[in-house]
């Protein structure tokens, strides 16, 4: 069943107020995947450690982490008593349950791009699509260097 179904996420930019996209990606997808898809809707070379929070406003207070370097063998407990997961074996729906579950996506931990990203919707593949898909590309995304 979950390989006929897909999620429909959007993302937004905290530092490019305007700037949105939406697309889907299959059920089976890994947050690492996601992540690319995230990195490839606004052009940007996915070239960074990343990361996924369940806190909007200050990422290491989050009680669900999700890092790349958790799969890098760099994991350490924080202050807060978490552990974060990590993102290549672990799928979207570990982090993202229900529509209208956000979390804050951390790109790039020098540069600290920000990006807010909500399950919108689940629904049935569509025969013929490709996914990942695009379903709405709002704003031009600011340059990554």
């Amino acid at each position: 069943m979950a390989n006929n179904m897909v999620a429909t996420f959007r993302v937004t930019m905290k530092e490019k107020k305007g700037l949105i996209r939406e697309f889907q990606v299959p059920a089976t997808t890994s947050l690492y995947r996601l992540a690319e898809t995230i990195i490839d809707s606004i052009g940007w070379d996915f070239d960074h450690a990343f990361g996924f929070y369940s806190d909007l406003e200050k990422y290491s207070n989050s009680t669900e982490q999700f890092e790349l370097f958790s799969d890098m063998g760099e994991t350490t407990t924080r202050k807060n008593g978490i552990t974060p997961r990590g993102v290549k074996r672990t799928r979207y729906s570990s982090a993202f349950k229900s529509p209208g579950d956000k979390m804050l996506f951390l790109f790039d931990y020098g540069e600290a791009h920000i990006f807010y990203i909500e399950l919108l919707a689940k629904s049935t593949k569509e025969e013929g699509t490709v996914y990942p898909h695009m379903v709405t590309r709002k704003g031009v995304a600011p340059r990554q260097y």
